[in-house]
């Protein structure tokens, strides 16, 4: 059966060996169940020359050299002997009249001096077949033909201007190549690599997820009751998680504003459908976290509430201290180990999103609930990879219906509309300038 896979080393050292035999293209073929054309292409393609001359003889590779009776060709003789220039070395690189001779061995089959007979008497130049030669010179020609760019000058151009909302929105390249895939020339991968080589518009520094941040600095912690992890710890969580596998929960934290503003935003995110929920919040406070979901209870109803929050999972902060008042409502809490953020991982990267809107440093100052309701619809119409290039909106709409989104008061923002930028809040937010 003919293969259409590249030849590999072990066939090429068969093919050496077999012109060395003196085998013709097609019995070597029939052997390696090749194609004839192949195998000719192979030694034409991955011959080496060789230009070493005859056994006593010199390199002279030119057709007329038998009957050739010229001297002085160099004008005077280079290496100071009156013979014939035929005899000399550089009788083909100064002689007007050469011509290069053939050979009928590499004109037709088998193309090369594998086999001949007149191997060690030949003045011409010769081509040899040799494996590894042949398999260096074939993987070098297939690395080559991958390198380099298939891209024109317009179409990085084209690229350059589907990319500019991530500086102008601060949308990711993610985010817009699935709403745009048919739009660019390449795979998104390709996309990243333009610009790290700094091809297009943008910098690797203009990503949203580019740069780290430092980490925040711990406050002290004033707890309401200290016994409150008691029967509420991780493994408590994970345990009644093993009773109830079919019961889902939601994550909850807080995200900080600057040093000396007491006003926060608490965040809440399913982690079925990466959905988030922010309110703000006037202190990072217990009392503030109960009054929150409080008037989510009042909005929701009570049915709608417990099937929206069976289990909620926290970190130990402070404004989570009094768990008694919340699960008053129809919820059960449960608190994750000790600087073990990982393990409620979906809540820390809804902040993260969050954070791309409200960058560290910025003051909640003046920042109201529909400041909030603002940041979240924006977040959650942001294109997610980890739900199939759908927006976490449009899987929790599937989940709980249009009736619970009304009730938060999140919409819809538009693909090309998504703002992941500062400037969402332009008036709203302000800088504190950290003191020297």
């Amino acid at each position: 059966m003919t293969q259409y896979t590249h030849i590999e080393l072990a066939e090429r050292e068969q093919i050496q060996k077999a012109l060395g035999a003196g085998q013709t293209i097609a019995a070597i073929a029939r052997s390696l169940s090749r194609d004839p054309k192949s195998i000719a292409h192979e030694i034409k393609t991955n011959r080496q020359a060789i230009y070493k001359g005859g056994f006593g003889t010199p390199r002279n590779d030119c057709s007329k050299r038998i009957d050739c009776r010229m001297t002085y060709v160099c004008g005077s003789c280079i290496k100071g002997h009156n013979r014939r220039c035929a005899s000399c070395d550089l009788c083909n690189s100064h002689c007007p009249e050469f011509e290069a001779a053939s050979c009928k061995r590499l004109v037709k089959a088998p193309y090369c001096c594998n086999g001949c007979e007149k191997d060690g008497r030949c003045p011409q130049r010769r081509y040899l077949y040799r494996a590894d030669y042949a398999d260096m010179l074939a993987r070098a020609r297939l690395s080559d033909s991958r390198k380099g760019m298939l891209l024109s000058d317009n179409d990085l151009d084209d690229i350059s201007d589907l990319l500019e909302p991530v500086r102008e929105r601060g949308q990711s390249v993610h985010h817009i190549y699935v709403n745009h895939a048919d739009r660019f020339p390449c795979s998104e991968r390709s996309i990243y690599k333009l610009i790290d080589a700094n091809l297009v518009g943008i910098r690797r520094i203009d990503l949203p997820e580019a740069v780290k941040r430092r980490p925040r600095r711990k406050k002290p912690m004033h707890r309401v009751d200290r016994r409150c992890f008691e029967g509420r710890t991780y493994n408590d969580f994970l345990a009644y998680m093993d009773q109830h596998p079919a019961v889902s929960y939601v994550e909850m934290d807080t995200i900080e504003s600057v040093e000396g503003d007491r006003s926060c935003l608490l965040t809440l995110c399913w982690t079925q459908s990466i959905f988030g929920l922010a309110l703000a919040c006037e202190s990072q406070t217990a009392r503030e976290v109960s009054k929150r979901l409080q008037e989510l209870h009042s909005a929701l109803g009570e049915e709608n509430f417990i099937r929206l929050f069976p289990v909620i999972l926290t970190d130990r902060g402070s404004e989570f201290s009094n768990p008694a008042e919340l699960e008053a409502l129809g919820t059960r809490i449960f608190y994750c180990d000790p600087m073990q953020s990982t393990q409620k991982p979906h809540v820390e990267r809804w902040n993260r999103e969050v954070r791309c809107l409200i960058p560290k440093g910025y003051s909640f100052e003046g920042f109201g609930m529909d400041d909030a309701r603002l940041v979240t619809s924006h977040v959650n119409s942001y294109t997610s990879l980890g739900l199939g290039n759908r927006t976490p909106y449009n899987f929790f709409s599937y989940c709980f219906g249009q009736a619970i989104l009304s009730a938060f008061g999140i919409t819809r923002i538009p693909p090309d509309d998504v703002m992941r930028s500062p400037r969402l809040l332009a008036g709203k937010i302000r800088k504190i300038e950290k003191r020297p």
